[in-house]
């Protein structure tokens, strides 16, 4: 099973941890990585909506199946969530290897981020087409998955 960078109610991601509640709160949302690059982004209900798919078909034997994802920069991610949660527009700075080295001066884990870097710095993109079609999984819309995500904060 193949997911990409989580969304929902509960889960940490890089989105869910530098994106949405600086969005929330209207501050500077600081990100590991570049904002314009495509990037998968899977609902925690469909990864186990997937699972459970994977795990009553014979079929899903022997080989990795991608859990259906929003394919979308950070950046664009950020601003359709600001739009579904009528929060101000959000305001992006890019964190780059230099500029982690420098934090992880004070805090290790922003360390830990630089090799991870290439997950952030590339595009990733996972095409759940084979997993919809002999599954059967359909994917939840991005705006319930945000929504979602938001409601998780919120609490």
């Amino acid at each position: 099973m193949r997911a990409a960078g989580f969304l929902g109610e509960g889960v940490m991601s890089p989105f869910t941890l530098s994106i949405a509640p600086q969005v929330l709160a209207g501050e500077v949302a600081s990100y590991p990585g570049r904002l314009d690059v495509p990037q998968s982004w899977s609902y925690v209900g469909d990864v186990a909506s997937t699972l459970v798919a994977a795990a009553h078909d014979a079929r899903s034997w022997g080989r990795a199946w991608h859990v259906p994802a929003a394919n979308i920069p950070a950046r664009e991610l950020a601003e359709r969530f600001a739009k579904l949660t009528a929060s101000p527009d959000p305001r992006l700075e890019r964190l780059d290897r230099d500029a982690l080295l420098t934090l992880a001066e004070r805090n290790p884990v922003f360390g830990e981020l630089i090799e991870m870097l290439y997950a952030t710095e590339n595009p990733h993109v996972l095409d759940s087409t084979d997993t919809q079609h002999t599954l059967g999984v359909t994917p939840t819309t991005l705006d319930e998955a945000l929504l979602a995500t938001a409601r998780g904060l919120a609490r």
